[in-house]
């Protein structure tokens, strides 16, 4: 981002608590966090087609957020798929708890206060402006809160659009379904899925079709893991406590016999 416009954002009066990349510490969280997911999740699955992705276009992804592991979600995705400079908005609340997340790229969002939204969103803009923007991957939970999986209308949250009215450059605006599974394993497993890019008509009824749209996709995520799908697996975690005793008791089999 250009320092002027940077320091103008965080000369107002506002909470704004800005993101400071820094590759050691994404070094340091990258050590911390692949064992962490890979104990916590038995593995985690990509379905349906990958978009293709534009190569010099700002990337803004919208998942559904009901899990406390979404972020650590598009942390592991960027690793696997975009490679990009990485940018999360994040609940200030949240964010001041875990202000080491700013070094990896976090930025927060007050939406207690409609100036709080406004500033969020200005700085997001500048994100998405210049030449630099290009190589940059932005996060936005559209519902702006963690909700359960199956929570209809999804919320999705007019800041957004606001967004969008006033970007000069393209972006390429993608929907992400994430969903957690209990299914033969210890651990859960997660199934991801992406939307093709979304078209932005600047049409009044956007918003609600975006949300419908997301809505759809989920449950198409749903249909997929129903019918036993596993696409294409991103991370495998550790053997479980289960996939190790049958392992060992298949061992012992042989030489018993």
């Amino acid at each position: 981002m250009r320092a002027g416009a940077e320091q103008g954002l965080r000369g107002e009066d506002a909470p704004l608590i800005t993101a400071r990349h820094s590759k050691a510490a994404q070094a340091l969280f990258h050590l911390y966090i692949m064992p962490a997911m890979q104990r916590q999740f038995h593995s985690v699955h990509l379905l349906g087609d990958e978009p293709a992705w534009p190569a010099y276009t700002p990337l803004i992804i919208l998942p559904n957020h009901s899990t406390w592991w979404d972020g650590f979600v598009i942390y592991l995705l960027n690793i696997r798929l975009w490679r990009r400079q990485p940018w999360v908005m994040m609940l200030e609340e949240q964010l001041r708890k875990r202000p080491f997340f700013r070094r990896l790229g976090v930025f927060s969002i007050d939406p207690a206060t409609p100036g709080g939204v406004r500033r969020s969103l200005r700085y997001t803009r500048e994100l998405l402006s210049g030449e630099e923007a290009g190589g940059r991957m932005l996060c936005l939970f559209p519902q702006g809160e963690l909700l359960p999986w199956d929570h209809r209308p999804l919320g999705y949250k007019p800041g957004l659009i606001w967004l969008l009215q006033r970007l000069e450059s393209p972006v390429c605006l993608v929907q992400l379904g994430i969903r957690g599974e209990f299914l033969q394993q210890q651990r859960p497993q997660l199934f991801l899925e992406f939307s093709p890019p979304l078209e932005w008509s600047g049409g009044e009824n956007t918003l609600r079709e975006w949300e419908q749209a997301h809505a759809a996709l989920l449950e198409r995520l749903s249909g997929r893991i129903a019918a036993g799908e596993e696409g294409r697996i991103l991370l495998q975690g550790r053997r479980s406590v289960d996939a190790r005793w049958q392992y060992w008791r298949g061992l012992l089999r042989r030489e018993v016999l």
